[in-house]
């Protein structure tokens, strides 16, 4: 008598029967009807990926390394102007600055050279209703209001105008994230009126690399990062550059690392006070 095997249905490719016994070349079949053992079947899921959400522009801006974007500090810059056609200029100016961490905040420009700009002082007392600038000039003794509409003007010769010297306002567009040479960065781009500047922030560590500013779709300057170095704890921009395609030049900057000092003195920051300077 024939014994009849039942087809065994494979679950997921994999089964099992001990009813078949391998003896060499010879094939046994056992007398008894001995019932296929089959594996149960497994439950796979997939774990779907983490995909992490990309922090809103504004977000990244606050937490990255920008220019200036120290508080309570104090130092000494160092500009070289070099324009295409050889001529070169240079200018050294004090940079204090003093904030609360809100909404208020001053800072202070103040020529230390040349001799026929020294002691030529802009001041910019910033409030959550308003912004006030001023300008004292040396050779008149007079302080003057600087008003909104020239607030885009550039600062005595240093290639920043007097509103790079607060946080930029306008609004940011969704966050991009752009790679560059292997590396991973958020592309910010901010739009007021007709300007456009376009951040481009280190994925890895949020440090500025390079500013685009675009004016009416015209390029206005273009500004690259050199040099972070740490003091106080806390990262700083202390080297970049400027490129300023209108006037055909390029300018550097560096920060006096010895001058570099937190909580500059109150009385800076007064409007009274900005003749005081020797």
């Amino acid at each position: 008598m024939l014994l009849q095997t039942q087809p065994i249905k494979l679950k997921l490719r994999l089964a099992m029967s001990f009813g078949l016994i391998l003896g060499g070349s010879n094939l046994a079949l056992a007398n008894e009807t001995i019932a296929p053992v089959v594996i149960s079947e497994a439950v796979f899921t997939e774990t779907p990926a983490v995909v992490q959400p990309i922090e809103d522009a504004q977000t990244i801006y606050d937490r990255s390394v920008n220019i200036f974007s120290s508080d309570n500090i104090y130092f000494i810059v160092d500009s070289d102007i070099r324009y295409a056609d050889g001529e070169t200029e240079e200018r050294a100016f004090i940079l204090a600055k003093e904030s609360s961490g809100g909404d208020e905040s001053s800072i202070l420009i103040r020529f230390l050279a040349p001799a026929n700009i020294k002691c030529t002082t802009v001041l910019v007392n910033k409030t959550a209703d308003q912004t006030n600038r001023f300008a004292y000039f040396p050779s008149l003794n007079r302080t003057r209001v600087i008003p909104e509409k020239d607030k885009q003007k550039e600062v005595f010769g240093i290639g920043i105008s007097y509103e790079d010297l607060n946080k930029p306002s306008g609004l940011f567009s969704p966050t991009e994230e752009v790679e560059k040479m292997g590396k991973k960065f958020y592309k910010l781009t901010l739009k007021e009126d007709n300007k456009s500047s376009i951040y481009l922030v280190s994925a890895e560590d949020y440090l500025l690399t390079e500013l685009t500013v675009f004016k009416d779709e015209q390029l206005e300057k273009r500004v690259k990062i050199h040099q972070v170095e740490t003091f106080f704890g806390e990262k700083m921009i202390t080297a970049w550059e400027v490129f300023d395609p209108k006037k055909d030049r390029t300018i550097q900057y560096k920060i006096r690392s010895e001058s570099i000092q937190q909580e500059p003195k109150a009385s800076l920051f007064f409007k009274n006070s900005l003749s005081r300077c020797r």
